[in-house]
């Protein structure tokens, strides 16, 4: 493995986790004011979305951590 390489992945992916993050915290937002409407079906939907691919970028970094951790040990 390439530290340099492992470490940048880790950065861009730390970065990518909290846009996903604030955008779900701002879907949160937009969910409480429209409450009962036919947008908050699509916006709940969305969030769904957003919330997957969240995981899926933490599960990333963490084997990227590991994988890091690995090559410094």
């Amino acid at each position: 493995m390439n530290k340099p390489e492992d470490l940048s992945k880790v950065i861009k992916l730390v970065e990518e986790i909290k846009k996903l993050d604030g955008r779900i915290c701002e879907l949160d937002t937009v969910m409480e004011y429209l409450k009962n409407s036919k947008c908050d079906e699509y916006i709940r939907d969305k969030r769904k979305v957003l919330y997957l691919d969240l995981q899926i970028k933490k599960q990333e970094l963490k084997d990227a951590v590991e994988a890091l951790t690995v090559y410094l040990d």
